[in-house]
């Protein structure tokens, strides 16, 4: 057990430290001499290149790891490693990041395993790992080529256009890991509609297992980054505005009436950026739980969405677009909601987007998947397109029909 802990101490200090620019570590250590030797390990380990896959952010990611043997930990007990990782494209372009890992003396090891974690652009490179001993220089170095396929078929490709070929990511700390607000690329999706539109984004936080914290984590692990994917619709004439709703509390904790695609990312003004805003929203995670003050008003959570929907899609002008975000909803013992009232108008138009983590067949999560949730039946008598999505790639395909229609609008 203690080998386990301090393993996981480590992989948590090189994941907090990986996003550092210029890192100074290649520049202290001799990092370009081992890639020009040939030289025998002499550190022993091994070396694991992930194949990339579609993850929730719309990104390609993979993670590349380094395994230390635990005989080398117990020769250098209070140790030090240091950890190198560099990625070289086709056109010659370098993205690299180091960190240096602690060793904590103990009486028992297991093996040290490093994990760097990228978004990659479809393409062919080359990844460069090494691992050394800051004390001696001794070392090991490896070099290997690297392929990461596009989306088959893919039905959103100018998503990427514009994007660097590797980003690297840090994957342990939340809400950080569900946005990551350190990167300054921003997927951009342009609509060419040629009327004025005016899109609003609902997005429901609320778990769908009230009470259960582990339920909204996993919510918001595809969630929050399928947000931020909507948060970059740019349409050619028209605005785009964002609403966060806590059912659970019946109300909107974060609403933006005019989103800009340069405040999504790091790349905005200090202060002024989105994740500055939703930082402290999503660090909430009170929001997962019941709390008794909102017990006497549980009954009626249907009836604030009802409601909320209504005063979204009221304006009749310009033509108004709804794509509501949420993973499946299903409370107990509510009052029946009034349907959103709101006339027929051909000028409304909207979608539900419901995800899904995936689920294993036959279990009770992918029985629920495969039925009608709350939301959709409050959606569907003002003709929503239902999308119900478990994966990234099902979320792709239903985005991109999405804003052909609002092309089309």
């Amino acid at each position: 057990m203690k080998s386990s802990a301090i393993l996981l101490c480590l992989l948590f200090t090189v994941s907090a430290h990986a996003q550092r620019s210029g890192n100074p570590l290649f520049s202290r250590y001799p990092f370009d001499d081992w890639a020009a030797e040939n030289a025998k390990p002499g550190i022993r380990w091994k070396i694991e290149l992930e194949t990339a896959r579609l993850t929730p952010h719309q990104r390609l990611s993979a993670r590349l790891r380094i395994r230390v043997d635990d005989s080398e930990l117990k020769r250098r007990p209070g140790g030090q490693f240091i950890a190198f990782v560099r990625i070289e494209d086709a056109s010659g372009g370098r993205y690299q990041t180091a960190n240096s890992a602690s060793l904590q003396p103990l009486n028992s090891y297991g093996e040290l395993t490093v994990t760097f974690t990228a978004f990659f652009l479809p393409g062919d490179y080359v990844v460069s790992l090494a691992v050394c001993d800051p004390k001696t220089l001794s070392h090991s170095f490896t070099r290997r080529r690297y392929r990461v396929a596009p989306v088959k078929s893919d039905p959103l490709a100018v998503a990427w256009k514009d994007l660097p070929a590797v980003e690297f990511i840090q994957q342990d700390f939340i809400p950080y890991s569900w946005y990551q607000p350190q990167l300054r690329s921003v997927i951009r999706l342009p609509v060419a509609n040629e009327k004025p539109v005016r899109i609003e984004l609902l997005v429901n936080i609320t778990p769908s297992d009230l009470g259960s914290l582990n339920q909204f984590r996993g919510n918001m692990e595809v969630v929050i980054p399928s947000m931020k994917v909507l948060m970059g619709i740019d349409p050619a004439a028209g605005s785009v505005g964002l609403s966060i709703a806590d059912i659970n509390r019946q109300t909107l904790v974060y609403e933006q009436p005019n989103l800009r695609i340069s405040n999504i990312g790091r790349g905005g003004s200090p202060g002024r950026g989105e994740w500055s805003k939703l930082r402290g929203i999503l660090n909430d995670f009170s929001t997962a739980k019941v709390e008794a003050q909102t017990l006497a008003g549980q009954r009626r959570m249907l009836a604030f969405v009802s409601s909320t929907v209504s005063r979204l899609l009221a304006p009749a002008d310009p033509p108004r677009v709804l794509i509501v975000l949420s993973a499946p909803v299903n409370f107990t013992h509510q009052e029946t909601a009034p349907p959103p009232e709101l006339p027929p108008d051909p000028r409304r138009h909207v979608f539900y987007l419901r995800y899904a983590r995936f689920a294993p067949p036959r279990t009770v999560e992918w029985r629920d998947s495969l039925f009608a949730d709350d939301i959709e039946r409050i959606l569907r008598p003002q003709g929503a397109r239902i999308f119900r999505v478990t994966t990234p790639e099902q979320f792709r395909k239903a985005l991109a029909a999405i804003l052909s229609e609002i092309a089309s609008i």
